[in-house]
């Protein structure tokens, strides 16, 4: 069985967030997502995803969602939890 979770470059993230309704999420702590982030992204920390708080993304469960992070680690973790 293939994993849903894939790794994407920039131009996939904005070609899924212009043409397929993509949600980005932002996994940061909230300083460092106030500090700068990508347009429209959603701050939901790993200890919300963590926790089930996820209210900001139920309608938004059959778009595709990309989760950032500062370097992919805690991304890849993060997008395995919520699928």
């Amino acid at each position: 069985m293939l994993s849903p979770v894939k790794l994407i470059n920039a131009h996939d993230m904005t070609m899924l967030v212009n043409r397929s309704n993509g949600v980005v999420i932002d996994n940061r702590s909230t300083a460092d997502f106030a500090k700068g982030h990508i347009t429209d992204a959603k701050n939901i920390t790993m200890e919300k995803i963590n926790d089930g708080n996820l209210g900001t993304l139920e309608k938004h469960k059959s778009d595709p969602i990309v989760v950032v992070c500062n370097a992919g680690m805690s991304a890849k973790s993060a997008a395995s939890v919520l699928t």
